[in-house]
């Protein structure tokens, strides 16, 4: 049973995880004028510098699981 819990708690931190990607996010997506109200549009780009950032953000997530994985 202990395993079925731990299991659970780990797919509840992911989709935290998910959860706050998107919302972090939310604010970069644009309708286009003649199609707002169907939903269709795209994500802005935050340029390089964005994107350079998002990469270390998300090595260092990462490398962090991996080592408490291996703590654990």
């Amino acid at each position: 049973m202990k395993s079925n819990d731990s299991s659970l708690r780990g797919e509840a931190d992911v989709f935290q995880d998910l959860l706050a990607d998107a919302l972090a996010i939310q604010d970069r997506f644009v309708a286009e004028p003649r199609l707002k109200t169907t939903g269709i549009g795209h994500l802005k780009s935050r340029g390089v510098e964005g994107l350079k950032q998002d990469a270390a953000e998300l090595a260092a997530k990462y490398l962090k699981r991996r080592v408490e994985a291996k703590l654990a």
